[in-house]
């Protein structure tokens, strides 16, 4: 059973997985490395600090004042692509429709 320390590395280990998925083009399993890191940061309440440094600092618009571990071009691009993979409606998809009109 992992500590705090050993999860805390886990999710630092996943953001170098991630960057490899998305070397590799593989989408989807790059999307299931990000939400799964985001959601172990919650859940062991990692520190704010650590949060910045693995997601980064948005503003309150959105605008990106500090890129984390996790670069949000290669994020919004794993969730766009796993759009695509699956088949879904681009119309049903906020990420798609941002893409589309070129916020992306």
């Amino acid at each position: 059973m992992l500590d705090s320390r050993g999860i805390e590395r886990k999710i630092y280990d996943m953001a170098i997985v991630f960057q490899a998925h998305m070397k590799a083009k593989r989408y989807a399993q790059a999307k299931y490395c990000y939400d799964k890191a985001r959601g172990l940061a919650v859940d062991v309440e990692l520190e704010q600090e650590k949060k910045d440094e693995l997601f980064g600092i948005r503003g309150n618009r959105g605008e990106i004042i500090k890129e984390g571990l996790f670069k949000e071009e290669l994020v919004s691009k794993a969730f766009i692509e796993t759009c695509v993979k699956a088949k879904q409606n681009p119309e049903n998809c906020m990420l798609c429709q941002k893409r589309i009109r070129g916020e992306v």
